[in-house]
């Protein structure tokens, strides 16, 4: 089998976009965390968020209800997170505004970050099994099990590492919301208990190489560099502003390769017209349209409920809805069972597809 045909796009490109690329920025950050200190961090992850991160999230809006059509509401499995979900959040994102409170909206900013440390880990195990099912490499269901359990300490972790010995108030985008204390012998444990899963993880993978099985760098890269990610938010919790990037360049691995494949298969001679045209200058679109000029000129016209100040109340809303929203559709468009992606996900110019996914 050639090299490339062990990857979805090439050798070079999966590694990269899987975790090598986070790498090399954060070595950058490194060499120049004083100009990042001058010039603030924040504002750098925002910009990137602008061009990286928020395409990456309507990309999967498109996928998801372009490739579901009808199943949207005829099939249980993808009402839940095509229709209930976000009519949910709606609802709590109407109450915080009617009843104007800041402690509703609290909750679901809270939802946001419980939740987003559950989905980075589990794209990390989706690059696993994904890149290990093109070299037809397997684990078995304990070995699943096991693999999961353990990154997902580091999610625990990651969310308890933000409470401190004291509580205190924070500010998002102008609202204040505040975060108790909690007992740091609990957060000590769980962070003892992520570092632990690590090293029972390099043994079990080491093990593995030692008895010859072939598992795949790029998958290794992209479910490890999780690791590198979400540990130093242990010490410094705003360390978290940088990792929604460097998802989203994992999300590029996933999504430009069931795009490109889509539009393969469409229309082989202008595919990557199709691409570009029809998925991600939309994505691009709706992303700016969502996370900016829409919030933004509501905020400026309407304004606030009273008791959130300055807050921008609607760019709020549109971040959390759009981030809570997006990871439910994730756990479903990714699915084998869903069938959504199946045809769609695998090397490029390769007709096999994966056998398993996250």
């Amino acid at each position: 089998m050639q090299q490339n045909q062990l990857a979805l796009w090439d050798a070079k490109t999966d590694p990269l976009l899987a975790g090598g690329l986070s790498l090399i920025c954060l070595s950058t950050i490194v060499v120049f965390q004083g100009w990042f200190k001058q010039n603030e961090l924040w504002y750098f992850a925002w910009i990137m968020a602008f061009f990286i991160n928020g395409p990456h999230f309507l990309i999967s809006y498109l996928l998801f209800y372009r490739l579901a059509g009808r199943r949207i509401y005829q099939e249980k499995n993808f009402i839940m997170p095509g229709i209930l979900i976000p009519l949910a959040i709606l609802s709590v994102w109407v109450c915080a505004g009617i009843g104007n409170s800041p402690l509703v909206m609290s909750l679901l900013l809270y939802s946001m970050f419980f939740l987003v440390g559950w989905h980075y880990v589990k794209q990390g195990f989706g690059i696993l099994m994904v890149h290990s099912s093109i070299r037809k490499v397997y684990f078995s269901p304990k070995e699943q099990i096991f693999i999961r359990m353990c990154i997902y300490c580091l999610w625990i972790a990651s969310f308890l590492s933000m409470f401190g010995e004291n509580s205190r108030s924070e500010q998002y985008w102008g609202m204040t919301y505040y975060i108790p204390a909690l007992p740091q012998l609990l957060v000590k444990i769980s962070q003892y208990a992520a570092i632990f899963g690590l090293l029972l993880l390099v043994i079990f993978f080491t093990w593995r190489k030692k008895n010859n099985i072939a598992d795949s760098p790029s998958g290794l890269i992209g479910f490890f560099i999780n690791y590198v990610w979400l540990l130093p938010t242990f010490k410094n919790p705003h360390f978290a502003l940088l990792v929604p990037m460097f998802h989203s360049l994992q999300y590029l691995l996933f999504a430009g390769n069931v795009v490109s494949n889509i539009e393969q298969q469409n229309n082989e001679n202008n595919s990557s017209h199709g691409s570009l045209f029809k998925w991600w200058a939309p994505a691009f679109i709706l992303a700016a349209l969502g996370f900016h000029f829409i919030p933004l000129y509501l905020d400026k016209w309407i304004g606030a409920p009273s008791d959130f100040g300055n807050a921008q109340f609607y760019l709020i809303g549109f971040i959390l809805f759009i981030n809570i929203h997006h990871y439910f559709i994730d756990s479903v468009l990714w699915k084998r069972d869903s069938g959504l992606i199946r045809n769609y996900l695998k090397p490029q110019k390769n007709l096999k597809s994966p056998d398993e996914y996250c």
